[in-house]
Protein backbone atom coordinates (compact mmCIF):
# COMPACT_ATOMS: atom_id res chain seq x y z
CA UNK A 1 0.00 0.00 0.00
CA UNK A 2 1.36 3.42 -0.84
CA UNK A 3 -0.53 5.00 2.09
CA UNK A 4 1.80 4.76 5.09
CA UNK A 5 -0.98 4.80 7.69
CA UNK A 6 -2.90 2.00 5.96
CA UNK A 7 0.32 0.05 5.41
CA UNK A 8 1.29 0.36 9.08
CA UNK A 9 -2.14 -0.53 10.45
CA UNK A 10 -2.54 -3.48 8.09
CA UNK A 11 0.94 -4.72 8.96
CA UNK A 12 0.17 -4.43 12.66
CA UNK A 13 -3.11 -6.34 12.25
CA UNK A 14 -1.56 -9.14 10.17
CA UNK A 15 1.52 -9.43 12.38
CA UNK A 16 -0.68 -11.22 14.90
CA UNK A 17 -0.86 -14.08 12.38
CA UNK A 18 2.48 -14.12 10.59
CA UNK A 19 5.69 -12.28 9.78
CA UNK A 20 4.84 -9.25 7.67
CA UNK A 21 6.98 -7.30 5.22
CA UNK A 22 5.35 -4.13 3.89
CA UNK A 23 6.43 -1.99 0.97
CA UNK A 24 5.29 1.44 -0.28
CA UNK A 25 5.24 0.53 -3.97
CA UNK A 26 4.32 -2.32 -6.27
CA UNK A 27 7.81 -2.35 -7.77
CA UNK A 28 9.49 -2.67 -4.38
CA UNK A 29 7.04 -5.26 -3.14
CA UNK A 30 7.37 -7.67 -6.06
CA UNK A 31 11.16 -7.71 -5.64
CA UNK A 32 10.64 -9.50 -2.32
CA UNK A 33 8.17 -12.17 -3.43
CA UNK A 34 9.45 -15.74 -3.72
CA UNK A 35 7.91 -19.18 -4.03
CA UNK A 36 7.99 -19.44 -0.23
CA UNK A 37 5.88 -16.28 0.21
CA UNK A 38 2.68 -17.32 1.98
CA UNK A 39 0.42 -14.54 0.72
CA UNK A 40 0.60 -11.10 -0.89
CA UNK A 41 -1.89 -8.43 0.15
CA UNK A 42 -2.08 -5.70 -2.49
CA UNK A 43 -3.70 -2.33 -2.72
CA UNK A 44 -4.97 -1.74 -6.24
CA UNK A 45 -4.63 2.00 -6.69
CA UNK A 46 -1.04 3.11 -6.08
CA UNK A 47 1.31 5.66 -7.58
CA UNK A 48 3.32 4.51 -10.60
CA UNK A 49 2.57 0.77 -11.03
CA UNK A 50 -0.77 -0.38 -9.62
CA UNK A 51 -1.85 -3.56 -7.88
CA UNK A 52 -3.10 -5.07 -11.14
CA UNK A 53 0.38 -4.73 -12.61
CA UNK A 54 1.96 -6.21 -9.47
CA UNK A 55 -0.49 -9.12 -9.45
CA UNK A 56 0.30 -9.88 -13.10
CA UNK A 57 4.05 -9.94 -12.37
CA UNK A 58 3.64 -12.14 -9.30
CA UNK A 59 1.25 -14.54 -11.02
CA UNK A 60 3.66 -14.87 -13.94
CA UNK A 61 6.71 -15.59 -11.78
CA UNK A 62 5.10 -17.32 -8.78
CA UNK A 63 1.71 -18.70 -9.83
CA UNK A 64 1.18 -20.55 -6.53
CA UNK A 65 1.48 -17.45 -4.33
CA UNK A 66 -2.03 -16.30 -3.36
CA UNK A 67 -2.83 -12.64 -3.92
CA UNK A 68 -5.44 -10.76 -1.93
CA UNK A 69 -6.57 -7.40 -3.24
CA UNK A 70 -7.22 -5.11 -0.25
CA UNK A 71 -8.53 -1.92 -1.71
CA UNK A 72 -11.12 0.83 -1.76
CA UNK A 73 -10.92 0.65 -5.56
CA UNK A 74 -14.28 -1.14 -5.81
CA UNK A 75 -15.93 2.27 -6.12
CA UNK A 76 -14.28 2.67 -9.53
CA UNK A 77 -14.53 -0.88 -10.90
CA UNK A 78 -16.89 -3.75 -10.14
CA UNK A 79 -15.23 -6.22 -7.71
CA UNK A 80 -16.62 -9.18 -9.70
CA UNK A 81 -14.94 -7.86 -12.82
CA UNK A 82 -11.68 -7.47 -10.87
CA UNK A 83 -11.97 -11.07 -9.68
CA UNK A 84 -12.76 -12.36 -13.18
CA UNK A 85 -10.08 -10.29 -14.92
CA UNK A 86 -7.22 -10.71 -12.43
CA UNK A 87 -8.01 -13.96 -10.58
CA UNK A 88 -6.90 -12.95 -7.07
CA UNK A 89 -7.26 -15.42 -4.21
CA UNK A 90 -9.63 -12.90 -2.59
CA UNK A 91 -10.84 -9.33 -2.78
CA UNK A 92 -11.43 -7.50 0.50
CA UNK A 93 -12.69 -3.94 0.62
CA UNK A 94 -10.88 -1.56 2.96
CA UNK A 95 -14.34 -0.65 4.26
CA UNK A 96 -15.03 -4.23 5.40
CA UNK A 97 -14.27 -5.45 8.91
CA UNK A 98 -10.65 -6.28 9.67
CA UNK A 99 -11.75 -9.85 10.41
CA UNK A 100 -12.61 -10.35 6.73
CA UNK A 101 -9.01 -9.60 5.77
CA UNK A 102 -7.75 -11.85 8.58
CA UNK A 103 -9.96 -14.72 7.38
CA UNK A 104 -8.80 -14.33 3.79
CA UNK A 105 -5.16 -14.28 4.92
CA UNK A 106 -5.68 -17.39 7.10
CA UNK A 107 -7.18 -19.27 4.15
CA UNK A 108 -4.40 -18.13 1.82
CA UNK A 109 -1.67 -19.14 4.28
CA UNK A 110 -3.30 -22.56 4.79
CA UNK A 111 -3.36 -23.07 1.02
CA UNK A 112 0.29 -21.98 0.72
CA UNK A 113 1.28 -24.43 3.43
CA UNK A 114 -0.46 -27.27 1.58
CA UNK A 115 1.21 -26.29 -1.70
CA UNK A 116 4.65 -26.08 -0.06
CA UNK A 117 4.16 -29.42 1.71
CA UNK A 118 3.14 -31.00 -1.58
CA UNK A 119 6.14 -29.47 -3.34
CA UNK A 120 8.49 -30.79 -0.61
CA UNK A 121 6.94 -34.26 -0.81
CA UNK A 122 7.34 -34.37 -4.60
CA UNK A 123 11.00 -33.39 -4.21
CA UNK A 124 11.57 -36.11 -1.60
CA UNK A 125 9.94 -38.66 -3.89
CA UNK A 126 12.10 -37.59 -6.84
CA UNK A 127 15.23 -37.79 -4.65
CA UNK A 128 14.24 -41.23 -3.38
CA UNK A 129 13.51 -42.42 -6.90
CA UNK A 130 16.92 -41.17 -8.06
CA UNK A 131 18.67 -42.96 -5.17
CA UNK A 132 16.78 -46.18 -5.87
CA UNK A 133 17.63 -45.93 -9.54
CA UNK A 134 21.33 -45.43 -8.81
CA UNK A 135 21.30 -48.36 -6.36
CA UNK A 136 19.66 -50.68 -8.83
CA UNK A 137 22.26 -49.90 -11.51
CA UNK A 138 25.23 -50.38 -9.14
CA UNK A 139 23.93 -53.56 -7.50
CA UNK A 140 22.92 -55.53 -10.58
CA UNK A 141 24.10 -59.12 -10.68
CA UNK A 142 26.73 -59.88 -13.30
Amino acid sequence: DDDEAVRDSTSFLLSTLLHVDAYPSAEEGIQHVSETTSVVVLDIKMKNKDGFWAAEQIQRDFPDVPIIFFSAFQDLKDPMRIINDHRPFAFVSKGDSPEQLMQAVRRAVAMSERINASRAMRKRLRDLEARMSSLSTTERPR
